[in-house]
């Protein structure tokens, strides 16, 4: 199984995702996470969309933007070996 089908599998099986876009969003990343939102929740998925700043005003005609919801702190820690040997997701 490759990795897109291992995705495809994952997002089926999960009730929803969590969306993040990268800090002075551009077109290409709020296109592709509102397009990603919106094909999650068209199979019923809830989808949330959160980036550092503001979506700027030049992209606000795009549909959903207004989805995207500001975060002040995102803290990420790196999985511990315990939890890669349990991981669904397949190794290389």
């Amino acid at each position: 199984m490759d990795l897109y089908e291992v995705i495809i599998q994952e997002l089926e099986r999960t009730p929803g995702a969590t969306i993040f876009i990268h800090k002075s969003p551009d077109g290409d990343a709020l296109g592709s996470a509102l397009t990603l939102a919106m094909a999650l929740e068209a199979r019923g998925k809830e989808a949330e969309i959160y980036c550092w700043d503001a979506v700027p005003y030049f992209y606000r005609f795009l549909p959903g933007w207004e989805k995207v919801k500001r975060v002040s702190c995102l803290l990420y820690t790196s999985p511990s070996p315990r939890d890669l040997s349990t991981s669904r997701m397949p190794s290389s």
